[in-house]
């Protein structure tokens, strides 16, 4: 069984390897198949990804806040790995500049992010696990991560959503 927490990091490291060099291709390359592998493995039908795969209705999450564990509960990843994979694919298209990296993150993965936004609690930010399934923590370090990515976004685009939603 494999967490996505794992993939993800292994995606964005990954894809962090810039330049034109051989051995950076290589690395792209793999970047490439682990962010495939993970849409094709772990979506769910409403555009988010699962925490394992294959899923395990007895699956222990261990690394939230003050040592809670969810078991059998889980219908979707938490937000930092779902996160993560905003990470990537902003990462892979800066690498690249590939239209296919910033297709799937326009048409994928942010739809996916906007389930996790709670504006229903003052200040509106992301909470950790889609606001359909109830209020959950909202954790300040991850809505900066996610406020980095659409920073560097913007910076690729220039489109003007991408800056507000950093704000």
């Amino acid at each position: 069984m494999k967490n996505i927490c794992i993939l993800v990091c292994m995606l964005f490291s990954l894809a962090s390897a810039t330049g034109k060099t051989p051995k950076n291709n290589r690395y792209l390359s793999i970047a490439d198949s682990v962010l495939n592998n993970v849409l094709n493995l772990y979506h769910t039908a409403d555009g988010l990804l699962t925490e394992t795969y294959p899923v395990n209705p007895d699956q222990k999450i261990t690394y939230l806040a003050g040592g809670i564990q969810q078991n059998g509960m889980l219908k979707a990843s938490f937000l930092w790995p779902y996160s993560g994979m905003m990470s990537g694919c902003v990462a892979l298209y800066k690498a690249t500049r590939n239209k296919k990296y910033k297709k799937i993150l326009e048409n994928r993965i942010l739809a996916g992010m906007n389930q996790y936004w709670d504006d229903s609690r003052q200040p509106a930010c992301y909470q950790s696990y889609p606001t359909k399934y109830g209020q959950h923590g909202r954790y300040y370090d991850d809505n900066i991560w996610i406020a980095l990515d659409y920073c560097d976004y913007y910076g690729l685009t220039h489109h003007p959503a991408y800056l507000e939603k950093a704000v």
